[in-house]
């Protein structure tokens, strides 16, 4: 099976390594530039333990950089590997062509955007379009004030009871599924996998986007007033979210209250192998541009669906007035970062 990866960035590096290891000919879709780094291969950490860093090289795979290249060969599976706002780009259409020239594949997409999965049934045939859920979690290591590993390169970490689930056309959701399971990283197909994730980041990003303006500190964030204020916004895309995909946000309101919010808070930096803080201010800062199109997105749906947007808009004004004021932290990652 011959599969092509858009983006060597950590959630690329991640699919990419268990594809090969489950038997597919993996290639990476990747700028000029990032050529060469790629080629080298990549090391890899598959995390356990905070205290425990067992290195594993990924290497054996090809590295395409122009349409030329992608076009020569039929993909028994395309996976978008980028960001929300990258499928934005002129590249999209011209890649889309090149990469179906010899027949089109499976294309899966990652992307957590509302409208994402429309904006690629444009160019793809949507019978031939698997849509994925992240659910592991990886990073370029060592984190921004960490020692270990000594050696740079990405690690990750596969939450225990949550496999990637994907959905679409069963057969090639199921294929799909597949793939990864045989090369050792937890998958599952789900029929519910577009709610699952509209749900799931509807939740998460306003959230996010309230702990980036308290200065990406769980401590502030449980005693600033932009709390309510994420809450509020989180309520709102999360009944958004459930009508966009013909449904209802569930318990979602209801959970997605200030004072749950503000007593997980001090549990969930327990419950991961890594420092949960730190990666978050990295992973989301090198994405805040995702997250600025995500609240407008929500916003601009909710006032189409004729739902409540005030704290969505309120929040999305704090946090571009922090970022304005340059009060976010930024940390720059070392080691290797091989975008697409």
């Amino acid at each position: 099976m011959n599969v092509l990866l858009v983006g060597a960035g950590a959630v690329g590096q991640v699919y990419g390594r268990h594809l090969q290891k489950g038997g597919a000919r993996v290639a990476f879709f990747v700028k000029p530039k990032y050529a060469e780094e790629a080629r080298r291969g990549f090391t890899m950490y598959p995390v356990a333990r905070r205290d425990r860093w067992d290195a594993v090289r990924f290497e054996g795979f090809d590295v395409v950089t122009d349409l030329e290249g992608v076009a020569a060969r039929r993909w028994d599976q395309v996976w978008l590997c980028v960001s929300s706002p990258a499928l934005a780009g002129a590249w999209l259409a011209p890649f889309l062509k090149a990469a179906g020239a010899a027949g089109p594949g499976t294309l899966v997409t990652l992307q957590p955007g509302l409208l994402d999965r429309q904006a690629l049934a444009a160019h793809w045939p949507e019978a031939r379009l698997v849509s994925g859920l992240i659910t592991l979690i990886a990073w370029q290591a060592p984190l921004p004030g960490h020692a270990e590993p000594r050696v740079p390169g990405v690690a990750y970490w596969f939450p225990f009871g949550t496999p990637n689930p994907f959905g679409g056309p069963p057969d090639l959701a199921r294929d799909v599924a597949d793939a990864l399971r045989v090369g050792g990283c937890p998958a599952s197909v789900s029929e519910d996998v577009a709610r699952q994730g509209a749900l799931g980041s509807s939740a998460l990003i306003p959230l996010i986007a309230g702990l980036e303006v308290a200065g990406w500190s769980f401590a502030a964030l449980q005693h600033d007033p932009i709390l309510a204020i994420a809450a509020a916004a989180a309520r709102e895309a999360a009944r958004i979210a459930g009508a966009h995909v013909g449904g209802s946000a569930g318990p979602a309101p209801l959970l997605l209250r200030p004072g749950l919010v503000r007593a997980l808070l001090p549990i969930l930096p327990k419950a991961v192998p890594f420092d949960l803080e730190t990666y978050l201010a990295y992973h989301f800062t090198k994405v805040g541009d995702q997250t600025q199109l995500m609240l407008a997105t929500y916003a601009a749906r909710g006032r189409a669906l004729g739902q409540p947007v005030g704290a969505i808009e309120a929040l999305a004004e704090r946090l571009a007035a922090s970022r304005a004021a340059g009060l976010k932290r930024a940390p720059d990652a070392p080691g290797t970062s091989v975008a697409g």
